[in-house]
């Protein structure tokens, strides 16, 4: 883990996730903050009370200029309400769908304080996931100054790890950097060969999976993207 000095306002932190962004930040001049990853992290759990005051913690100490924020979607897919619901039996799916309900709250939650602080937040969910209806998102949405930003991943890289076909994965940011939408909205497929879809696996890896990873293309151009925004001065 990077080490933060108390007196650090950090750049970017990311929530929900495995470090995807921060890794990268130091090539962009970024100061990276923390990546509270739920699924990785035994201790972290970001559904309940000491998982959230962890990340009030960091976000009210170190006030980072961005927070990224990738709530879990499985809940919300359409694959979900196709099959996995059935499959996973109706008490367990409830008691899933609760959690993942806390868990999208709570990414609302820390955007708009992000908002009201005059800081930069980006949320990003599948574009058919059906948590786009739920009220918190719904309203957060249709704030002032928030852009909804939609893309296929494809175009910034998205691709089999070993037979390299494109993976379209049409993906929905709602934030408030304009640099940031001007970068992706409405960079749909250009791609002149067949898709993979997002099922199955490949070389014992899951698609579904690999595809819970941004792509480096992608993460390379998301940063570039908040390094315009938040108006980093790089020194020769």
């Amino acid at each position: 883990m990077q080490i933060i000095h108390s007196d650090d306002q950090v750049d970017i932190s990311e929530v929900f996730s495995r470090p995807r962004l921060v890794p990268r930040c130091a090539a962009f001049h970024l100061i990276g903050g923390q990546s509270f990853d739920w699924k990785d992290d035994s201790e972290m759990d970001l559904a309940g009370v000491n998982g959230r005051a962890t990340v009030w913690a960091h976000v009210n100490l170190y006030e980072p200029k961005v927070l990224m924020l990738s709530p879990p979607c499985t809940l919300y897919s359409q694959l979900m309400q196709l099959w996995g619901r059935k499959s996973m039996g109706e008490t367990r799916y409830q008691s899933r769908r609760l959690e993942a309900g806390r868990l999208l709250s709570f990414s609302a939650e820390l955007a708009n304080h992000q908002r009201q602080h005059d800081r930069h937040f980006i949320l990003e969910h599948p574009d058919g996931a059906s948590s786009w209806e739920e009220d918190c998102l719904a309203a957060l949405s249709t704030q002032p100054g928030v852009f909804l930003s939609r893309f296929d991943q494809c175009r910034f890289g998205l691709r089999c790890p070993y037979t390299q076909e494109p993976i379209r994965k049409r993906t929905r940011l709602v934030h408030n950097i304009p640099e940031v939408d001007a970068i992706f909205n409405n960079q749909f497929c250009l791609c002149e060969e067949p898709h993979r879809q997002i099922q199955g696996a490949e070389g014992g890896i899951q698609i579904s999976s690999f595809c819970e990873t941004y792509p480096p293309q992608m993460v390379d151009t998301l940063l570039s993207g908040v390094q315009a925004a938040i108006g980093v001065q790089i020194v020769d």
